[in-house]
């Protein structure tokens, strides 16, 4: 995804170094191909591409500059899927070959109507990190809106798209993009569609073609999970578990380990679990404390306190600051 934002940034006149500078990218990773963001870095990184280009609607603008080649085997392979349905099956299964965050498509049917869903993109993040992740949906929904007719015919359209924020001042350029289908202040960041169309032959699907991607897919995946870290397999394994404290012998029970056996590897890694703990639980408070009209009352029973008081004086010790302190920086 780092190269794909250089690439853009460089087209519409930004200069890569200053980019790489701006987002803290050694230009070796890009050479290298395998250093992974974490979420804040992702974040970091599209900030830092919407600062050099001087484009609020920079995410829209690479939407429309999308080409399968940009996301390596995922992007051949959902291309090459015989059906929409099995893009989505792909695009699901394979996200985490591009990034980690929890940014899957959940596929909804209802009715005659079905809809890409990306749960992850609420709109209610920390508003620190707001132009980041608007930008992810902006430039999501964009590519996908683009994809429908490869499978649905050449005047295929969402019904409509949904965004999970608030309209912002350059609306325009969703008018001139999505038509009248844009809308904004929604529950989810989606995109729906006739429920028919999941099912429409791609013409130029190759069988044999897709059978090779979906191998390379496989053992992608395959070492992904294998090489994984520790501590990546921690934090994702806490991002799922949600804002409540997770135990040692919870954490254990994910990996399928005695409590045991994870403290020794957490030792061989040179981990503290409850430090890991603390860091993701600050996350998650700030996130949650940062969403419009966020109530302490509301965060710290989220958060699994007993009462506000517990809260405040836990969120202090972690950050230095009150909860309201951190509410009234931004």
């Amino acid at each position: 995804m780092v190269s794909v934002l250089a690439g853009v940034v460089e087209r519409a006149g930004g200069r890569r170094d200053r980019f790489l500078g701006e987002a803290r990218i050694e230009p070796g990773w890009l050479e290298e191909g395998t250093r992974r963001l974490s979420l804040d870095e992702y974040f970091h990184t599209v900030d830092a591409a919407i600062t050099v280009t001087g484009d609020p609607a920079f995410g829209l603008h690479m939407g429309e500059q999308a080409r399968s080649a940009m996301f390596g085997v995922v992007g051949s392979l959902a291309e090459q899927a015989g059906t929409l349905r099995q893009c989505v099956e792909a695009m699901e299964r394979y996200a985490r070959l591009l990034a980690d965050g929890g940014f899957e498509p959940e596929l909804r049917e209802q009715g005659e109507t079905a809809a890409i869903r990306f749960p992850a993109m609420r709109g209610d993040q920390n508003p620190r990190r707001m132009a980041a992740e608007r930008m992810t949906a902006e430039f999501v929904m964009t590519a996908l809106s683009f994809t429908l007719p490869v499978f649905a015919g050449g005047s295929a359209r969402p019904t409509q798209v949904r965004f999970a924020y608030a309209e912002p001042p350059y609306v325009a350029e969703y008018r001139r993009i999505f038509g009248s289908a844009a809308r904004f202040g929604q529950e989810f960041t989606e995109l729906l569609f006739p429920r028919a169309w999941l099912d429409e032959t791609h013409r130029y699907h190759s069988p044999e073609l897709y059978s090779v991607l979906k191998d390379q897919a496989d053992r992608s995946l395959a070492r992904l999970e294998r090489d994984g870290s520790l501590r990546v397999q921690l934090e994702r394994i806490m991002a799922k578990h949600g804002p409540l404290p997770l135990t040692m012998e919870g954490a254990a029970r994910y990996l399928r380990m005695s409590a045991r056996s994870l403290q020794r590897r957490l030792t061989a890694e040179g981990l503290i679990f409850a430090e890991l703990v603390t860091r993701h639980r600050v996350d998650v408070a700030k996130r949650l404390l940062g969403r419009p009209k966020a109530s302490l009352q509301e965060t710290a029973y989220e958060m699994g306190f007993a009462s506000v008081t517990a809260f405040h004086r836990a969120f202090k010790r972690w950050t230095g600051m009150t909860p309201k302190q951190y509410q009234d920086s931004f």
